[in-house]
């Protein structure tokens, strides 16, 4: 995709001073410092991006010069003395003229790819990274090659047993999470939710990521280090299960105010540590319990407006305090883990997925693909600049299975349910709205969401135009039970 003459062709003498390309400051288990040659590569590399961005916006100083925006870092990611990733951070201050959206453009970014030859990745960070190895500002990270398994060699199928029960008596504390057994680690890795962070799990259906969700369950309830917020988009049908225990709540109805209480916590906590002069929650020590948000689907929570903004924020600020979203989907596409939120998810795993651009979705490389889909729980874990396949572990659930969890609907939902009811089981959006005194979109939002859940039919069409949805049986026993 040409989208300029000489688009590709790099105007150096044309830009402003560039900062020295420099490699994360925290070097990792086989990463060494960047070459004279690496970072003259990732200078090449800077001045292409720049180059191809100033004439995709065609910006111009008066003289007639191309115009580059201010480079607030530009990051070389080493490995085995070669070059793994590449990341310009641009200010967007700098190109205020313009929107965000016209500097993520999919086509520019398309055609940039082309050219290298890589696949490139531009997105908008709201929030800087720990390390400080990427600020705000707009992203664009070039992949040079595939980060590389841990180990001198990738475990295969046959290396890995194909079942492990999970025994919490090898946990190493109450804040620890079982991750499954590796080449490395035959008896286990678990990892802290502090280390952990934020954290992003996809793969398909019935592979095992809602498996391994509830064993990261069984692990932190009941400790009293951690307090658990649950959140199953189906009203609590997987996750009803746990209510009643202590330090966990069950988000029955909508997501979005308990999202809302966790935003003001996170402030407040901010404010502590602040007064405190603590740079996080293990610096502030004064027996703050972490709070791990569990998100089983993203999908159905991304359907209510307002959720999405907050997790970004909660994500990128909330591991500071000792809040840790995990966010859990089998939809690995672009519009569903969107690059704002999962910029901010530091840890990935992916399950097995049919192609290599769900795995890309998840991990940023395509080696979810490759899993065996015969294996169930078998995933890839993308940790401190590496893959690591592993096994999960297999849980037993508690009592009470998911088709007979309690389940009980709001005072607001079951006044909403009734009145569609009273009109017969049609469920239009607008009509409902004016029975129960409400805002038309709050109650669209509402529909959406029953109707994954299997309590409203699809939207009825006919030459007539929309028919609205009909109520189906489990909400009639849902509001019978009510």
């Amino acid at each position: 995709m040409a989208l300029l003459p000489a688009f590709w062709k790099p105007q150096s003498n044309n830009f402003n001073a560039r900062p020295v390309i420099r490699p994360v400051a925290r070097l990792r288990p086989g990463e060494t410092r960047a070459s004279s040659a690496a970072l003259r590569y990732g200078e090449t590399l800077k001045a292409t991006i720049q180059s191809a961005l100033v004439r995709w916006l065609n910006h111009r100083n008066r003289d007639g010069t191309w115009y580059a925006p201010l480079t607030i870092a530009a990051n070389l990611w080493m490995h085995d003395g070669e070059p793994t990733f590449f990341a310009l951070v641009i200010d967007p201050e700098t190109l205020y003229h313009y929107p965000s959206e016209k500097l993520i453009d999919p086509r520019f970014t398309h055609a940039l790819a082309l050219h290298l030859g890589k696949d490139v990745y531009a997105f908008e960070n709201n929030a800087a990274t720990p390390d400080g190895s990427l600020p705000r500002g707009i992203v664009y990270e070039v992949v040079l090659r595939n980060l590389p398994r841990l180990g001198t060699g990738a475990p295969t199928a046959t290396e890995l047993p194909r079942s492990v029960k999970l025994d919490l008596s090898r946990r190493p504390s109450k804040l620890h999470v079982p991750l499954g057994v590796t080449a490395q680690k035959p008896h286990g890795l678990w990892l802290s939710i502090a280390e952990l962070d934020a954290v992003l799990i996809g793969g398909s259906r019935r592979m095992g990521k809602t498996n391994l969700v509830h064993a990261w369950i069984a692990a932190l309830s009941g400790g009293g280090a951690a307090h658990l917020v649950l959140f199953d988009g189906k009203g609590g049908l997987e996750f009803g299960r746990y209510r009643g225990r202590a330090g966990v709540k069950v988000v029955d109805g909508e997501l979005l105010p308990t999202l809302r209480e966790l935003y003001a916590e996170m402030n407040r906590r901010l404010g502590l540590l602040r007064d405190a002069g603590a740079s996080n929650l293990n610096a502030y020590g004064k027996g703050l319990p972490r709070i791990v948000l569990i998100i089983d689907e993203l999908a159905f929570a991304l359907q209510e407006s307002g959720v999405e903004a907050l997790l970004v924020d909660l994500a990128g600020r909330g591991g500071a305090v000792g809040i840790h979203p995990v966010v859990a989907t089998n939809q690995c596409r672009a519009e569903v883990v969107t690059a704002n939120l999962k910029v901010n998810l530091s840890t990935r795993i992916a399950f097995a997925v049919p192609q290599a651009s769900d795995s890309r979705v998840i991990l940023d490389a395509p080696d979810a693909a490759h899993l065996p889909a015969n294996i169930r729980g078998r995933l890839v874990l993308r940790w401190e600049a590496r893959l690591i396949q592993a096994q999960a572990f297999e849980v037993d659930l508690p009592s009470g299975s998911a088709a007979t969890a309690e389940r009980t609907l709001s005072e607001r939902e079951l006044r909403i349910a009734r009145a569609a009811l009273e009109r017969g089981g049609v469920f239009k959006a607008r009509e409902i709205a004016a029975d129960v005194g409400e805002d038309k979109n709050k109650i669209s939002e509402l529909a959406r969401a029953w109707q994954a859940r299997g309590w409203l039919t699809e939207v009825q069409r006919s030459s007539k135009g929309n028919g609205g949805r009909r109520v189906a049986d489990a909400l009639r026993e849902l509001v019978r039970g009510g």
